[in-house]
């Protein structure tokens, strides 16, 4: 209905303009991260942002190639101050990634009016990864179910919840003390890298990558 207006032709220069074509280059990244790794990583650095959210974009894009995409869950010092400033801005500034960065770190950030305001610390170690070795997710790909279990203390209660790339959460599901299995029904989510964040008792305790395929 805007054929032919100004506002036509104001909607087709920013259809051409670089923002644009940088959207396409990082959508191509984000589908090569984890089938070439290197590949991705190359396309990515030669990408030249065109405001602020890309430049979040490209910084956690890399991070993730360089760790979660090749299954390392180790974050050096600079990684981790990285996406730890990225995770505490306002997303409406910050781009959509601001989300991917909070999950890669395992926080709950609550944006409010008064900006991002940090609701639960992660638990820190030398390598900042949040690894439990008690925690099984089988199998890693999976296409239609992967199966999650954990044991829990007396007492304890916690959730399970899956997260799409961008931070989104998708599904949830309650543990409770002793022995856990949860089946996660991955029948309606698309192909793709999701993550798996574990919490007990209102702490992030673990945080893993699941690959869905097709």
């Amino acid at each position: 209905m805007l054929q032919g207006t100004a506002e036509d032709t104001l909607l087709s220069r920013w259809y051409d303009s670089t923002a644009v074509y940088n959207i396409g280059l990082f959508k191509t990244v984000s589908d090569s991260a984890d089938a070439n790794p290197e590949y991705a990583l190359e396309l990515n650095e030669n990408i030249a942002p065109d405001n602020h959210a890309e430049e979040n974009e490209k910084a956690v894009n890399a991070i993730y190639i360089e760790t979660w995409a090749v299954d390392s869950f180790e974050l050096t010092t600079e990684q981790y101050d990285i996406l730890y400033a990225i995770a505490n801005e306002n997303p409406l500034t910050g781009g959509t990634v601001v989300y991917a960065a909070r999950v890669m770190l395992g926080l709950d950030i609550d944006d409010d009016e008064s900006g991002s305001r940090l609701m639960q610390q992660v638990q820190e170690n030398t390598s900042y990864s949040l690894v439990d070795n008690n925690i099984k997710l089988m199998p890693n790909p999976a296409k239609d179910m992967a199966v999650y279990s954990n044991k829990l203390e007396k007492n304890q209660r916690g959730t399970v919840n899956v997260y799409s790339k961008f931070g989104v959460k998708i599904q949830s599901y309650l543990l409770h003390e002793s022995y856990n299995r949860v089946d996660i029904n991955l029948q309606r989510l698309a192909q793709g890298i999701y993550f798996i964040k574990t919490e007990v008792d209102g702490k992030i305790t673990d945080v893993r990558k699941l690959a869905v395929i097709k």
